[in-house]
């Protein structure tokens, strides 16, 4: 990571459609957070399929993690709807 980069601490609600964004400029705090937010929802992973992804990302701005983590930011519910709303973002490439 560079100097000035951010992280970003993204915790998915699948069946909520959501997911909650806490930004961090000290990397110690970014990891405790991470770790935090995992003990919070273990239990949940432990009893039954996840409903809670946590990821911690390094980037210099939310719109990078956005442009490369699209499917946290879709306000779907169902798998298939949100594959869809990936692929109507995806551009259109002519074939010849």
């Amino acid at each position: 990571m560079t100097v000035g980069n951010r992280w970003y601490l993204l915790v998915n609600h699948k069946n909520e459609g959501r997911t909650d964004i806490r930004e961090f400029t000290d990397q110690t705090m970014a990891v405790a957070a991470l770790n935090e937010a995992e003990e919070r929802f273990t239990d949940r992973r432990h009893h039954g399929p996840s409903n809670v992804d946590v990821l911690l990302v390094g980037a210099p701005s939310i719109d990078a993690v956005k442009k490369h983590y699209p499917s946290y930011f879709i306000n779907g519910r169902s798998r298939a709807e949100k594959v869809r709303q990936l692929l109507n973002a995806l551009p259109v490439i002519s074939a010849g």
